[in-house]
């Protein structure tokens, strides 16, 4: 008898953000594997409407059935301060969708899985607050859970008021998640081991690696190149999708706004090594060096653009140098990517100096065969780098040292000769039959 899966997956197509490409391949794996999947998601009207792109909707399996919910988003009410720290303080999961999923929903949820006899829950996040509504699905029709955890939960706040207790109770609700789990899967060691380290009571078994991976089979060239300036007039540096980076309240906010010196914040990370904040150094540093070159580097920005980033651009005076693009769909973006030079990747900072994220835009760029400039600190995207030969590392904390390397490059070109047999662990196939192999040892 075939077997029924149920997908808790909020960040699911016509939305394009970088979470859904990973939920696509693990949908499609499943039904060709001969499993029934059933995705519940937000309805399309709920979405961010910049960021639907009906065209990805063309990745997902024809099959698979999308049951799409009404949030119940009450009207919004004029808050003070005081009100949206209260909202915030009870908030532990980080988000709001388990708040706007009312007894109606809940009902039809239940209904949904009694009616289909659902043999496996599975539930992608972030949105970590679908965790813990698929934790308590499990444990009320007794369903095994698969949870995938793309990003950090506790380790990452992204509340206006976190604070100690916040945090607490943020971890809290973690550990739960993870014992109620049958099976828990991430996208880099690295980060695995954080989760082990933050909850050491919960099985270790449970814990399994799957990269994130490319939206489809392909195989790389055996070069990547680069002209350089002996050839080509302008250097075009390509970056698209978010940084992930909010700036932290400034002292003078805090003063005006007296509650923020309670706010408590791990200090496991500094984000803004994921900004383009070091790689703009490097460029300004390049160009004080050699002023000619403000004439031959451009660096072009595809996302929507937070405030922060223009005034950074301006603080490092690159007005001239930074296109910023603004959002683009899929389809456009990869055939931008495919006209630059080179692609840059950025990291998090973290207390050891090793980052956890291996964004999905890296897979992107490999497809694109272009080489990629890596702004980053020592992890899973300098392993991939260097192992593969696709690109070159900046270290974001020399710049002086990094501006001599990416004139060099600038120059002269690159040819860099790829090592295939290392791309192969990141292959789709690769990472769909290592999900597919958890999931059959828990049917």
């Amino acid at each position: 008898m075939q077997k029924t899966i149920l997908c808790f997956m909020f960040e699911f197509p016509p939305l394009n953000v970088a979470g859904v490409y990973r939920q696509i391949r693990f949908a499609n794996a499943m039904v060709k594997n001969g499993y029934n999947v059933i995705i519940l998601t937000q309805s399309i009207h709920e979405l961010n409407q910049k960021r639907i792109d009906e065209s990805i909707l063309q990745l997902v399996d024809s099959s698979i059935k999308i049951i799409r919910f009404e949030l119940n988003r009450k009207e919004k009410r004029s808050s003070n301060g005081a009100t949206s720290f209260l909202k915030s303080w009870k908030n532990e999961s980080g988000d709001d969708f388990y708040n706007l999923i009312d007894n109606k929903i809940n009902s039809q949820i239940d209904n949904l899985i009694i009616e289909l006899s659902i043999d496996i829950l599975f539930c992608s996040a972030p949105p970590f607050s679908l965790l813990k509504l698929a934790k308590q699905k499990s444990q009320k029709f007794n369903i095994p859970l698969i949870s995938d955890l793309r990003d950090a939960w506790s380790g990452w706040t992204m509340v206006p008021f976190p604070s100690y207790d916040y945090f607490l109770r943020r971890k809290t609700q973690e550990r739960k998640v993870l014992k109620q789990s049958t099976a828990i899967i991430s996208v880099t060691n690295e980060l695995i081991e954080r989760y082990k380290l933050d909850h050491p009571k919960i099985d270790s078994k449970k814990f399994n690696l799957v990269y994130n991976s490319p939206n489809r089979n392909f195989d790389l060239d055996n070069l990547f190149q680069s002209n350089g300036l002996k050839t080509d007039k302008v250097i075009n540096i390509g970056y698209s999708g978010s940084f992930y980076y909010t700036p932290s309240p400034s002292v003078r906010s805090k003063i005006l706004r007296p509650h923020r010196f309670l706010q408590f914040q791990r200090n496991l990370d500094n984000w803004l090594y994921r900004s383009p904040q070091f790689f703009f150094q490097i460029l300004s540093e390049l160009f004080r060096r050699y002023p000619d070159y403000r004439n031959k580097v451009l660096f072009h920005y595809i996302g929507e653009v937070p405030v922060w980033l223009t005034k950074m651009i301006e603080e490092h005076n690159l007005q001239e140098n930074v296109i910023l693009h603004g959002y683009l769909s899929y389809v456009e973006t990869k055939k931008k990517e495919s006209e630059f030079n080179y692609l840059l990747s950025t990291s998090e900072k973290t207390l050891d100096n090793s980052h956890y994220c291996l964004p999905s835009k890296i897979f992107n760029y490999l497809e694109a065969g272009k080489p990629i400039i890596g702004c980053i600190t020592n992890g899973p995207q300098t392993n991939l780098i260097e192992n593969i030969n696709c690109g070159i590392i900046l270290n974001p904390d020399e710049t002086l040292e990094s501006s001599l390397k990416l004139k060099k490059i600038l120059d002269e070109g690159i040819k860099l000769k790829i090592n295939i047999d290392a791309f192969k662990k990141y292959r789709k196939e690769t990472t769909d039959l290592e999900f597919i192999n958890i999931v059959k040892a828990i049917i």
